[in-house]
């Protein structure tokens, strides 16, 4: 068996062994597998992994009227659409949800789900925003989707960012964070015009691309991927690419399957 073989072998056994092992963790039944084993046949057709970010357009005439309450209780509240307080955490889990995160007029959050079990929730208390998925008994979502839209004013520095997303894509844009996490199972990351000093990305399945606010040399970074391309500054450095920098900012990422673009 020659290489090109095998590798295209375990490619696809990679691939189905990620993709089963996210759908029965998140008890999807086999209905749901047909929106992303779609993704993955033309991924594998065209060499792309990206699953990207759904950019519908938010109606407001969607959102539902609210009654308002306590922006500090301790419980988690669904919503449609919602102006907050300030925060300067977020912590995001989404089982079945795309994420974006956006410089606007005010603190906004917006959701817009196909079914009422990916209705996301949030608590906002002591500076912290979670947002998670209402909790369900039912085992099968089907094709749903979910996507969640944050904006927050121009100036804005988080302390701390943590998004772990299980199936949907990440977009960050035009805003700072000391110190992130982000983490998906299927979903490509996708972050422009957004300064940092610690970041780690990682997908699974998923492209990841990271346009940088300095120059190259100012970061400490440490990329690979399994099976994916990396493009560092438009060069191609195969499946690893590291760097040292006397400064105090630090890039890692990492892909299972999935091309990764630094620039």
């Amino acid at each position: 068996m020659n290489k090109k073989i095998f590798l295209i072998i375990l490619t696809v056994i990679t691939i189905f062994c990620i993709v089963f092992g996210t759908f029965h963790h998140l008890g999807i039944s086999t209905k749901g597998y047909s929106s992303v084993s779609s993704s993955i046949r033309n991924g594998l057709r065209h060499g792309k992994f990206n699953f990207h970010f759904d950019d519908d357009d938010f109606d407001e005439d969607d959102a539902d009227d609210w009654d308002g309450f306590d922006f500090e209780d301790d419980d988690p509240k669904t919503f449609d659409s919602e102006t907050i307080s300030e925060f300067r955490e977020l912590d995001v889990n989404l089982k079945v949800g795309g994420i974006k995160i956006e410089r606007g007029n005010k603190w906004e959050i917006k959701s817009k789900y196909s079914n009422s079990l990916l209705k996301p929730a949030y608590s906002l208390k002591n500076g912290k925003l979670s947002i998670t998925q209402a909790a369900n008994n039912k085992r099968s979502v089907g094709n749903n989707k979910c996507n969640i839209v944050i904006t927050v004013p121009f100036g804005t520095e988080l302390e701390k960012l943590t998004i772990d997303v299980n199936v949907g894509a990440v977009e960050l844009s035009g805003f700072d964070i000391k110190k992130g996490s982000i983490d998906t199972n299927v979903g490509a990351i996708e972050i422009t015009n957004m300064g940092f000093k610690d970041l780690d990305l990682d997908s699974d399945v998923g492209a990841i691309s990271i346009e940088l606010v300095e120059p190259l040399e100012n970061y400490n970074m440490t990329i690979n991927s399994d099976l994916g391309g990396i493009v560092v500054d438009e060069k191609n450095e195969k499946r690893h690419f590291s760097q040292k920098s006397s400064s105090d900012k630090h890039l890692r990422i990492d892909t299972n399957v999935g091309g990764i673009e630094v620039k």
